[in-house]
């Protein structure tokens, strides 16, 4: 078997770059319907092995 680390496939960056657009949500909570609290200005990043929060003020 061959190794394919650091090879890079064809198409894989443009797919990469679509997915990533696509999947993309800004919710804007108008009329406070969301069901948050935010006592701080927050940015969350999440993906699918972390989930952090950075807080400023």
């Amino acid at each position: 078997m061959i190794s394919k680390i650091g090879v890079p496939i064809e198409g894989f960056s443009a797919f990469s770059r679509k997915v990533a657009a696509e999947g993309a949500v800004l919710l804007k909570n108008n009329h406070q319907t969301l069901p948050c609290e935010w006592t701080h200005r927050a940015a969350s990043y999440i993906s699918s092995c972390q989930f952090d929060w950075y807080k400023w003020d």
